[in-house]
């Protein structure tokens, strides 16, 4: 099995589905990914990982896990002014470059869908 293969395989260990506020890491209304596999050390939404995360999920045809992403950081975005660096409360301070634009038109370009 190449890595390609085998990031695909394992791929949906990576979602993660937290609506309610759970110690630190704040609920999210949608399913996201996460750079680690559920209960890994890296287990909240973060802003710059996830732009490459959709960036490989829409190649592969699985634009809904992409939309749901956008769909969280905008929240988080309705709801702090700005997107944090993840979606942790020791995060809040910290933000990354604006990734969320290109997040955006990457979802439009998929779907053709402007809601």
């Amino acid at each position: 099995m190449n890595a390609k293969e085998y990031v695909l395989k394992n791929f949906d260990m990576s979602i993660i589905e937290q609506k309610e506020n759970v110690g630190d890491f704040l609920g999210l209304p949608y399913p996201y990914t996460s750079p680690c596999a559920k209960g890994g050390y890296f287990s909240s939404l973060f802003y710059h990982d996830t732009y490459y995360i959709n960036v490989g999920m829409i190649s592969e045809g699985r634009v809904e896990v992409a939309l749901n992403n956008v769909k969280d950081i905008a929240y988080l975005i309705n709801l702090l002014g700005y997107m944090p660096n993840a979606s942790n409360k020791e995060m809040l301070g910290r933000s990354q470059p604006p990734y969320f634009g290109m997040m955006v038109k990457d979802v439009f370009d998929a779907t053709g869908d402007i809601a």
